[in-house]
């Protein structure tokens, strides 16, 4: 078999190979898309609710807890909407912290898929020594190919001393001239 076949034996096999470890892959990654999802959509709650809530309802709680110091504590106006508003920051500061850490959570539910990688750690691993022994066999094939034209040059260069007249006539001439 020439070199040249075992390289496109190669080619075709090597599409067929990617494909199917696409297809495990994609296998692999659906079942853990959906903790996937979640923890990204838990992600941009996080973020969407910090950035809406510090923004809309942080004002009117902010000033619902200065009114609280205010009347309660008998606080000045200006200190009551401090202490309101450090305070409002303060919870939304806890429910984006939990948020975040059930994302986290959910991220930790996702798995990599094993059986791909195992797969392309097998398949490269049989093509890096399916190669060597390739080269090898063709190039054993090659030094057959090669004897065999030696012998059949060796055989049809024998001069048959009995049929060749040229040479019986050249072998005269040396004769006759020693």
């Amino acid at each position: 078999m020439r070199p040249s076949e075992y390289l496109s034996r190669i080619a075709a096999s090597s599409g067929a190979m990617a494909s199917g470890i696409g297809e495990l892959a994609g296998a692999e990654v659906k079942s853990s898309a959906k903790g996937l999802g979640i923890g990204a959509g838990m992600f941009a709650g996080a973020g969407l609710f910090g950035y809406t809530s510090l923004k809309i309802l942080g004002f009117g709680v902010g000033f619902l807890f200065a009114w609280i110091f205010w009347k309660a504590a008998g606080l000045s106006v200006l200190f009551s909407l401090f202490l309101g508003f450090v305070l409002l920051f303060v919870l939304f500061l806890i429910v984006i912290a939990a948020m975040a850490i059930i994302g986290k959570g959910q991220f930790k539910h996702v798995k990599m898929p094993q059986g791909t990688i195992e797969e392309v750690k097998a398949s490269f691993g049989a093509i890096g020594t399916s190669i060597p022994a390739g080269v090898k066999d063709a190039e054993d094939a090659l030094d057959e190919a090669k004897v065999v034209k030696a012998q059949a040059k060796a055989a049809t260069s024998r001069v048959n001393i009995v049929r060749d007249p040229i040479y019986l006539a050249r072998q005269r001439r040396a004769a006759r001239a020693a």
